[in-house]
């Protein structure tokens, strides 16, 4: 998937592109977000393993040319989530935790799940630790986006530190997101919203 990406914060604004690729191979994953401009890059990697609908990660790396990469990794059996940005403090692992990237395609998931309806609650993990992700179902609307027009699921996350998170996602692409918007407490606003999207069915 391939996301024309916009910040702004009052009067500024910067473009750029988001390319997000998930492959999947028998019962292992591994995915990819890069977002570019011409002022920052930053490169979110996820690898695990599938079960049955289920992503399960067991690494997860955020890389920023400007520090050292974090990395979160998840010791299932230990049932425990280690971070190299909070070493001193480990968290447990909880029934159906995604990290930040793998939360974009399991969201979709979770709500075909629940027909739909209501809330969805995901743990996530971050760099530094795991929090709930509270999602209200808005509405369906219809998206217009640079790869056509969508009749979409809005949902949005419920107020949490950090600052705010709305996802519209499109039943009839898989239930994967079509238009992403975040707002930091800074107000700063990111909005992706689907460029080109493709499936390639390996043998």
């Amino acid at each position: 998937m391939e996301f024309a990406v916009q910040a702004s914060r009052g009067v500024l604004g910067l473009e750029g592109v988001n390319e997000l690729s998930l492959v999947v191979e028998g019962t292992r994953y591994w995915m990819r977000s890069t977002t570019r401009s011409l002022l920052f890059s930053v490169q979110q990697d996820s690898r695990g393993s599938v079960d049955g609908r289920l992503l399960r990660p067991e690494e997860y790396v955020e890389r920023n040319p400007r520090r050292e990469p974090a990395i979160t990794t998840f010791d299932w059996a230990a049932q425990r989530v280690h971070f190299s940005a909070n070493r001193d403090a480990p968290a447990r692992t909880l029934p159906l935790l995604q990290d930040r990237l793998t939360l974009l395609v399991q969201l979709g998931e979770r709500l075909r799940a629940a027909r739909g309806d209501g809330e969805v609650e995901v743990a996530v993990a971050g760099v530094r630790h795991v929090s709930p992700y509270r999602f209200q179902r808005r509405g369906t609307e219809a998206v217009s986006v640079p790869a056509g027009t969508y009749d979409a699921v809005r949902l949005e996350r419920l107020p949490a530190p950090g600052g705010a998170m709305e996802i519209w996602l499109a039943p009839s692409l898989c239930w994967l997101p079509v238009r992403l918007r975040y707002t930091d407490e800074r107000g700063l606003v990111v909005e992706n919203r689907l460029r080109r999207v493709s499936f390639d069915e390996r043998p």
